[in-house]
């Protein structure tokens, strides 16, 4: 519990050095709506292609702790050229580097993480919660740092993280390869299994509205007034949220069922982008927020562990890279550039307005192919 705790915690600290303000950044070097929406695809669609090819390569070679720290090192590497990059080609060469480091890292760091929680017999949310520790503490402190010293240092910083996050990784176990037929990657398995499907659908509807948040929280934010405190803070505080949510998950799993946990995530998220398309002041903005936090939680931690549950043995960790390669790469691939010519031309409000369509959308596609369970089998079925 307390390694994997301690490389969760790391790396996304990483990401929360860097991520609330680096579009706020990019604002500041004149890049339009449209030119960040377009940057904003760019790790969706390689989280699209890169996560599942390469988390199948080291399920197969079982080298799997070794290439999560090597696309972590190569994510180094890019955020220590970055302060270099002063106009739109720079950035858009720069975040394409980035982007294909990254891509691989947050399927196959959780699916290592939930198989060893799992072959321990610990709960993953009560480990991956630290994770949202980590990155609320980081974000709201370089929220504040950035905002006195401009945003050109969080890049090296992100850089330095990133290397104790590469360091991190050999706290984590590792698995034996994959042998005999779970050598081919098992797609027959996989669209045979209800489970699997509904939570893969599921995921790339709301994974689109996230992508959105993610995108343009910070900006709007600062277009509402607020500075990069603000922004520091909205992002950093609803990870704080987060905690008490994975650190239930489990037992609401057990209790009501993978389903109406995940609706209940669903349903927060949907919230949240509801308040943001009526809400018109930095404060309000920030109380909208908070119900991201849990939110994101039961969706995140829920949907992991009920895919490392039905995953053919030995995939766990590509089933996981799937889900994000849907959710985080797919969905956001559609969703970044509509989202950013919305907001360009047809309004902030609106553009969250769309964001929490899709998240309504994704409930209902849960609820519509949610199994029902056995008479008498009770709620954990």
């Amino acid at each position: 519990m307390l390694r994997g705790s301690l490389y969760s915690a790391v790396y996304w600290g990483v990401i929360g050095v860097f991520e609330p303000s680096f579009n706020v950044h990019l604002q500041n070097l004149g890049i339009t709506g449209s030119q960040i929406g377009l940057l904003g695809a760019i790790l969706p669609f390689l989280q699209l292609w890169v996560a599942p090819l390469y988390s199948g390569w080291a399920d197969r070679l079982g080298k799997r702790r070794w290439m999560l720290a090597g696309a972590l090192l190569a994510v180094a590497v890019v955020l220590f050229l970055f302060p270099w990059a002063r106009t739109f080609p720079a950035v858009l060469v720069l975040s394409f580097l980035l982007a294909l480091g990254r891509s691989p890292t947050v399927g196959l760091g959780e699916g290592v993480s939930a198989r060893m929680a799992a072959r321990h017999g610990l709960e993953y949310g009560r480990m991956r919660m630290w994770g949202s520790v980590g990155f609320g503490i980081i974000a709201i402190l370089c929220g504040y740092i950035w905002s006195r010293i401009g945003t050109t240092s969080m890049f090296p910083a992100a850089a330095v993280m990133a290397l104790l996050a590469a360091l991190a990784v050999g706290f984590l176990e590792e698995e034996p390869p994959a042998q005999g037929p779970a050598q081919r990657f098992p797609l027959r398995e996989i669209r045979s299994n209800r489970v699997i499907v509904v939570l893969l659908i599921g995921s790339f509807l709301i994974g689109g509205a996230l992508w959105l948040g993610v995108i343009f929280g910070g900006v709007y934010m600062t277009d509402l007034g607020g500075g990069l405190e603000m922004v520091g803070i909205t992002v950093g505080l609803p990870a704080f949220l987060e905690v008490p949510a994975m650190y239930l998950s489990g037992r609401l799993v057990r209790r009501w069922g993978g389903t109406k946990t995940l609706l209940l995530g669903y349903a927060l998220v949907g919230a949240y982008f509801l308040g943001l398309a009526v809400v018109k002041t930095p404060m309000l903005a920030l109380l909208m927020a908070l119900l991201r936090g849990p939110g994101f939680g039961l969706f995140m931690v829920s949907t992991v562990v009920l895919l490392e549950r039905n995953a053919p043995p030995g995939w766990a960790a590509t089933v996981v890279a799937l889900m994000s390669s849907v959710s985080f790469g797919l969905a956001p691939l559609l969703s970044s550039p509509l989202g950013g010519w919305i907001y360009q031309h047809l309004g902030p409000q609106t553009m969250f307005a769309f964001a929490a369509a899709l998240v309504g959308a994704g409930a209902l596609a849960l609820w519509w192919g949610r199994e029902k369970p056995a008479p008498g089998s009770g709620p954990a079925a």
